[in-house]
Order: structure tokens, then C-alpha cells, then sequence
């Protein structure tokens, strides 16, 4: 074997091992002082041999670089089926991904992306399409600003706290589907002797009313709704038809009392009364 040979072999065996400490240690990132630690002192690499077989790695997508302005940048494996996702990323990609993987499930303004990692707009928008396009990253619209839009990463469900939850669509509250759950769910009740809200629960979650999977807590709020506007009766926990009523108090048309919404709702909330698409349709009519 020739010494350019034995040269390559002991680059190939050297980055087997950076390679193999990684895939032990897949939830865990390394600053590269941690990492020359995990080796040993036997080890013949050292930082700078170290810092060019991070790039190959991340250049070949399997580790991915965590940028944080505050901490020294640190290195993570890669799972093997997004290895395609992460290869050839520059380190504005890695900036903008880190930023939007800390903000978690509540996700982060493009502004501030642009505020903390010292990108230039332009650029912004080239490197956030080319993580969307990855599906690394995704978009969301909130309740609080629709105008404008909320990244998080790809496989994160966005906190109801943002979106709204089952009551909102594309940041606009859904009236229909309220509206829809509350006739549905009074038809249930009006068409049995009785039924336990147990029971009631399941079938709010179960029916086809709604395409998005609806909580065993949105259920009850759709319930009390109900309860709210007179046409059910709860007696321990089963609920049937409430009595039919000759006159109605014009306060009990206030919307608030069938909103599923009302124990959220306050002025200064993401649910509040301005927006409130019941209480327009309500002043519509003095």
C-alpha cells in the first residue's frame, strides 16, 4: 500500500469515527471543544481537522449546524431520511433555522428573523423559500396578525394560542363550523329521551361536521353552547331536551351566551369583542 493509500484510509477511518460518535448520540449537539473532549486525548485530530470534517458531513446533509449568536455554534446528527433536506445548506440557512426551531410551536415573525440573524431582506426571502420548499420549515397565519406570516418547523403542530385552534381558518374565526357543531349537537340531544355528555363527547369528536380533529375539551365548550341557549337541560351527567319556551328575554340573545369562545374572550385577548363576527351581526340589527 502506497503512503497516499494509507493517507486516504486513515482520513476514511477518521471520519468513520466522527460519524459513528454522532449516530450514538443522535439528540445530542457538540460544540467542537466538546467533541475533541469525546474523542480523548488519545486522539490525533485536532480543531482544525475537526471543523473540515464537520463541513463535509454537513455539506453531505448528515449533521446539521445550530447557530446561536449567544453560544458557540454547535453540531447535531441528522436523521438518514432528511439527509437529501440538509445537504449543501450555507450557514444563512442554518442561521434562520435555528431562529425559527427556538421559537417552537408558537413560531417567529420574518421580521425578526431578519432582526436577529443580520440577513438582508432579499436574501430572506430566497433562503426562507428554500426551507420551505425542503419542508423543513413551514408558514402559518395567526389570529393576532393575519397580514403577515409565522414560520415554525415542518413537522410542529402551531400552538391553538396562534391559529386559534378548531374555531379559526386562516386566521379568520370559523362562524359556519360554530354554528354547524351547535345544530348538530342539538339534533343529537332533541332526538333522544336522554344522553350522557360522555357519550355526547364522542360523537361531537366523531362526526364529520368538522375535517379538523375536534378535542374532548372543544366538545364540551360546543355543549355548554348549547346548554347556554336553553334548548338542552343537563341532570347529572345527561342532557335532553330543554322545555320549549313562549317568550324569550331579549338579554338571552346575546351571542356571548351560545359562544363556545366566551370563557376566553376579553378585550385585550386574541378572541375578543371587536372581532367578534355574533356581535356584528347583532349590532346589525339596531
Amino acid at each position: 500500500m502506497s503512503a497516499s493509500q494509507k493517507e486516504q484510509l486513515k482520513q476514511r477511518m477518521r471520519s468513520d469515527q466522527i460519524f459513528s460518535i454522532f449516530q450514538e448520540n443522535p439528540h445530542y449537539s457538540f460544540t467542537a471543544e466538546e467533541f475533541l473532549e469525546k474523542l480523548g486525548e488519545n486522539s490525533q485530530i485536532d480543531s482544525n481537522e475537526l471543523l473540515k470534517e464537520f463541513k463535509k458531513l454537513s455539506g453531505a446533509g448528515k449533521i446539521r449546524v445550530i447557530i446561536d449568536k449567544d453560544n458557540p455554534l454547535r453540531y447535531q446528527s441528522v436523521p438518514s431520511e432528511l439527509w437529501t433536506q440538509f445537504t449543501g445548506l450555507k450557514e444563512e440557512h442554518y442561521k434562520i433555522h435555528s431562529l425559527i426551531e427556538k421559537s417552537g410551536n408558537t413560531g417567529i415573525w420574518r421580521r425578526d428573523i431578519k432582526k436577529q440573524s443580520g440577513i438582508p431582506e432579499k436574501l430572506i426571502t430566497s433562503f426562507l423559500s428554500d426551507l420551505e420548499s425542503r419542508q423543513l420549515i413551514k408558514s402559518i397565519q395567526s389570529i393576532h396578525e393575519s397580514r403577515h406570516k409565522l414560520y415554525i418547523l415542518y413537522d410542529l403542530v402551531p400552538s391553538s394560542e396562534v391559529t386559534g385552534g378548531v374555531w379559526y381558518q386562516e386566521g379568520h374565526f370559523n362562524t359556519q363550523l360554530v354554528d354547524q357543531l351547535i345544530q348538530y349537537t342539538q339534533n343529537l340531544i332533541k332526538g333522544s329521551p336522554g344522553i350522557l355528555e360522555s357519550e355526547l363527547v364522542q360523537k361531537i369528536m366523531s362526526s364529520s361536521v368538522s375535517t379538523i380533529r375536534i378535542s374532548s375539551e372543544e366538545a364540551r365548550s360546543v355543549i355548554k353552547a348549547v346548554l347556554n341557549t336553553g334548548k338542552a337541560i343537563k341532570i347529572g351527567g345527561t342532557l335532553r331536551p330543554g322545555p320549549s319556551q313562549s317568550a324569550v328575554c331579549p338579554i338571552s340573545t346575546i351571542p356571548c351566551s351560545k359562544c363556545p369562545l366566551a370563557m376566553s374572550c376579553e378585550p385585550s385577548g386574541a378572541i375578543c369583542p371587536k372581532d367578534c363576527p355574533y356581535m356584528m351581526k347583532m349590532t346589525e340589527l339596531f
